[in-house]
């Protein structure tokens, strides 16, 4: 499956032809919103949350605050303060540029401050009172003092009157909403060039001083990144992980229009003793000092769209997959040793040289089924999986020449080239993320049914208390996607994720339906 299809996918679940044009409210020319009626009253619990993009020099420059100075969130000097009473300082900084994304909640025992989904910040709750306060964004509501704005840029502006867990807010600041989460009382997403809250008649943000709208795409909030190759020199080189005839696991996602003469390597070793390339949209393989063999029968990889590859060697079989489809196989016996190259061989002349993008690296030295392939082809992983050794998700990009590799401790793949049209493999923003998410209205909604899944919890295998099952996807608690699969039968195999809690959606033709389950 091509991460193209996924996005087709994303969109199709959440149901919102709105992301193909994204708007974001630009409040840089002095402009501000504020509700037209209070959206909260009384000590309620709440949460309040907001992608926002730009910098003030004044520390209490807000980004969300109430008439009185009820509750107040505010982001200059590149950090994140809160107000309840007193100003609170999360100790979050270093956000005066890009996209960022805050998120407080109040249970009403304790303030979580949460910094693009993580944590930075807990408090004991105090008593505020909303009674009658109209909410204000990007300004000081009390006294809507100039110097106290946040000249900037708001996005997915959203209050509830309820407290996300952890788990909630990693899924929803990630995508748009519908507009009927159980809980949510305003949501501003500005996609109609206005402040109309796409939850009621009520709470629309009135806008002062003319600020702009400006079109955005979603993925610069929520960016994945892969590694771009000029096909001149560029290349990545690590220590081999396989050692001589072991079996293992070798995965990439990768997308070319490359239709030049050369052998378009993947993956490589030095001297020769495993290859994988792509001639021409054609998948080549060789080995052993041997000779190239067209792998299977189907072409045309170099469609300029995302694959996903997969090589296993059990024994002295060689197994090769695109997309999930096992097409074709061949017998060695390997001796891997020094160097393993991504994006060309050991050579460092011709023009064998991968041109396009590779993405989700990923090397095992277990022998992944067919099954495990295509069902985590698409997700992107925790870096924890049994068996896994090397994991480069290239999405910790820097200017030098390390690439970082999630699994702890591994070693990191090295970037090499001093030609073409870059001096580096470039880190280049994709389309959407890799990881399959649900939509949050079915995550959130309360008419989502509740399935009975057993054991629970569960060592290894679980069975479904239902048939004909369209799609399942399974979610850990931080709201990573970790396993999906289409058409499953009603005992889903999960020996490979590690113990704890995750949260299982099951898809019908009539219903989706939810469970928590424990893994031990």
């Amino acid at each position: 499956m091509k991460k193209q299809v996924l996005t087709s996918l994303f969109l199709a679940l959440i149901s919102i032809g709105a992301m193909a044009k994204n708007q974001a409210l630009n409040a840089v020319a002095n402009g501000f919103g504020q509700t037209s009626t209070y959206p909260l009253s009384g000590n309620s619990a709440f949460t309040f949350e907001t992608w926002f993009n730009g910098s003030s020099g004044t520390t209490y420059a807000r980004l969300i605050g109430f008439s009185n100075f009820a509750f107040e969130i505010a982001g200059g000097g590149g950090t994140i303060s809160i107000y309840d009473g007193g100003w609170r300082a999360t100790g979050a900084t270093g956000m005066g540029s890009g996209w960022h994304h805050v998120a407080v909640t109040n249970d009403l025992t304790n303030f979580v401050v949460y910094i693009d989904g993580v944590q930075v910040y807990t408090k004991a709750a105090a008593v505020r009172d909303f009674t009658g306060q109209t909410m204000y964004v990007g300004i000081n509501g009390k006294t809507q003092a100039l110097n106290e704005r946040f000249p900037g840029k708001f996005d997915e502006v959203r209050v509830w009157n309820r407290a996300l867990s952890a788990f909630e807010i990693s899924i929803v600041k990630n995508q748009q909403l519908v507009g009927n989460e159980t809980g949510l009382v305003v949501y501003y997403n500005f996609n109609d060039g206005t402040g109309t809250n796409k939850v009621s008649n009520t709470h629309h943000l009135s806008l002062t001083s003319s600020p702009t709208f400006l079109t955005t795409n979603y993925t610069d909030y929520i960016q994945d990144f892969a590694l771009n190759y000029d096909g001149t020199d560029d290349k990545t080189t690590i220590a081999t992980p396989i050692s001589a005839n072991a079996d293992f696991t070798i995965e990439a996602q990768f997308k070319t229009a490359d239709a030049t003469a050369g052998i378009k390597r993947i993956f490589a070793w030095t001297s020769y003793g495993c290859e994988v390339a792509i001639v021409n949209g054609v998948l080549k393989s060789y080995i052993v000092s041997g000779s190239w063999t067209t792998i299977g029968s189907a072409t045309g990889f170099n469609d300029n769209e995302w694959h996903h590859f997969a090589l296993t060697k059990s024994g002295t079989t060689l197994s090769y997959y695109i997309d999930g489809n096992l097409i074709g196989t061949r017998t060695a016996t390997l001796a891997l040793s020094g160097t393993m190259h991504v994006g060309a061989s050991q050579s460092t002349t011709g023009n064998d040289f991968w041109k396009g993008s590779l993405d989700e690296i990923r090397i095992w030295n277990v022998v992944r089924t067919q099954p495990q392939i295509e069902a985590n082809m698409n997700i992107e992983l925790a870096g924890t999986e049994t068996g896994l050794i090397q994991y480069i998700d290239f999405n910790t990009p820097s200017s030098g020449s390390l690439v970082v590799n999630v699994v702890s401790p591994g070693s990191s793949l090295t970037r090499t080239g001093a030609a073409g049209t870059n001096n580096l493999p470039q880190y280049q923003i994709t389309t959407t993320k890799n990881n399959i998410t649900t939509s949050v209205g079915e995550i959130l909604s309360s008419d989502a049914a509740v399935l009975t899944v057993y054991p629970n919890p569960f060592t290894s295998v679980l069975t479904l208390n239902i048939a004909s099952v369209n799609k399942i996807v399974v979610m850990d608690a931080t709201g990573k996607a970790v396993y999906s699969a289409y058409n499953p039968a009603t005992q889903i195999d999960l020996s490979s994720l590690n113990a704890g809690i995750y949260f299982m959606n099951v898809y019908t033709d009539e219903a989706i339906q939810t469970a928590k389950v424990v893994k031990q």
